[in-house]
Formats: structure tokens, C-alpha cells, sequence
């Protein structure tokens, strides 16, 4: 059987990457790298602002880590009429995983997704229809909600184009102690390894390296993490969902 390890932590309480592999005959593993930890006080403390919660308009999501945030702790502390109006935002999201999750949360208006794989595709997405002839229009800050630690690829463009951009933290990371042990327990050498993020991957990526490992990067800004440090992947998914990783994979099984 054709073997796949990914290198981040299995979504709960279904897996969108291992339904699509398993589902064409793979053998999955995970191996978490990093641990996530809620911060939802400073999103909460907003949303029950009546007035800013008013005043909203558009939310930015990127993360399943902020999707999870909000779905476990943040909507749940909402009253109801709090959550009515919170899920009537326009939520702009990269990929379809994080506009079906958000969807599935109660969110109404969704945009991107899909069309939008990356954080520059989503800047462009946002850009486009909230810019009217290139020139600002009067909107409050969108609101966007992140990592402890994250690129500033969406916020520099946003406010390059004349929006603004209100940054609010919704996790943070840590990379797990035993990462490299842990992936030792499960790679063999015709397995492919995917590489969500370059967080807790150096003793790996040097493994693979001297052992010609194939590797599926999940989007460009992980591509040139790996360049960088001396390995080329096999192959960079077109967007960073299971499907496109399938079919980038796909055309390369025959070096297995």
C-alpha cells in the first residue's frame, strides 16, 4: 500500500487529507509538530462590544487554528443575538477547508476559498471587491484574526491598497519536544512526506535530505522554506487543499 505522512496535527472530528488519500488507497500517518493554545479573550471581549460588533463589517480568517478558536470557544460564549450578528460578516478565508469550516460554524457570507489558495490570492480577492476604481471606500477596519506568529503578506498588502487592518490574536504556537523521533516511528523510504510549515521540521527536513525522501510542499512560502534549506520538493501543491496535493502528487507516484 502507497504511504503518506503529514507533518501537522489531524483535524478533529474529520480529516479532509486523509478522507481524500485514504479514499484512493493510502496509508496515512500523522505526526504533529506543534501545539496549539486558544487565546480567545481579545476576539470575545470584541464581539461583545455592541457597538463594534455593529460596526463590523468583514473578517479575515487563514488559519484552521482561528476556525477552531472560534468554533470551541468563542461562538459558544456568544449570547444569541451576539451570534446572529457575528454570523452575518463577510468572512474572506484561504481555501475551501476554511470556508466549509466556517460555513459549518454559522457564518453566512463567506467569500474566497477556493479562489483564493494563498495569502497574496486572498489580498488580491479582498482588494478587488472592496476597492471601487482603485480608490479606498469608507470601511471600518477589517477585522483579521491570526497566529501569535504569522507572515504579514495579507496586512501589508490590505493597507498598502488604502484598507486597514485590525489584528487580533486567536492562538499561538509551540513546536512539540519529540518531533523527530516521533517521524522516525513511521517513515519508510517509498513513503511521501507533505510539509504544512516549516515550525519544528529542521532535524526532519535533514533527514529526508540524506535519504532522497519524496516531498509534497503544501504552498509556495513552505517551497522556498525548503529550497532554502537545501531540499526541493517533489512537487508544490497548486492550493493547500487535499484535492490539489492529490493531484500533485498523483503524476509523480511512478518514482515511488
Amino acid at each position: 500500500m502507497k504511504e503518506i505522512v503529514f507533518l501537522k496535527n489531524k483535524t478533529i472530528p474529520e480529516d479532509k487529507y486523509q478522507e481524500q488519500f485514504e479514499s484512493k488507497g493510502f496509508n496515512t500517518h500523522f505526526v504533529p509538530l506543534i501545539q496549539h493554545t486558544h487565546l480567545p479573550n481579545q476576539a470575545l471581549e470584541l464581539f461583545k462590544n455592541k457597538e463594534y460588533l455593529s460596526d463590523l463589517k468583514h473578517i479575515i480568517v487563514t488559519s484552521q487554528r482561528t476556525v477552531e478558536c472560534l468554533y470551541e470557544e468563542v461562538i459558544p460564549s456568544l449570547s444569541s443575538d451576539e451570534k446572529s450578528k457575528l454570523f452575518n460578516k463577510t468572512v474572506y478565508v484561504v481555501g475551501p477547508a476554511t470556508q466549509e469550516f466556517m460555513t459549518r460554524c454559522g457564518f453566512k457570507y463567506v467569500r474566497g476559498g477556493s479562489e483564493t489558495g494563498n495569502g497574496n490570492l486572498l489580498a488580491d480577492f479582498i482588494i478587488k471587491e472592496l476597492l471601487v476604481d482603485k480608490t479606498p471606500t469608507n470601511w471600518n477596519p477589517l477585522l483579521f484574526l491570526v497566529g501569535e506568529i504569522r507572515k504579514d503578506t495579507i496586512t501589508k498588502k490590505l493597507t498598502s491598497a488604502g484598507l486597514n487592518v485590525q489584528e487580533v490574536v486567536t492562538y499561538k504556537t509551540q513546536p512539540l519536544e519529540d518531533n523527530y523521533e516521533r517521524f522516525k516511528q513511521v517513515i519508510t523510504d517509498s513513503s511521501w512526506v507533505v510539509i504544512f510549515s516549516s515550525q519544528g521540521t529542521k532535524e526532519i527536513v535533514q533527514y529526508v535530505k540524506d535519504r532522497r525522501i519524496k516531498i509534497a510542499s503544501i504552498g509556495p512560502s513552505t517551497a522556498k522554506y525548503l529550497l532554502d534549506s537545501g531540499l526541493e520538493p517533489e512537487v508544490v501543491s497548486k492550493n493547500p487543499d487535499p484535492v490539489s496535493l492529490y493531484e500533485s502528487i498523483m503524476p509523480n507516484l511512478h518514482k515511488s
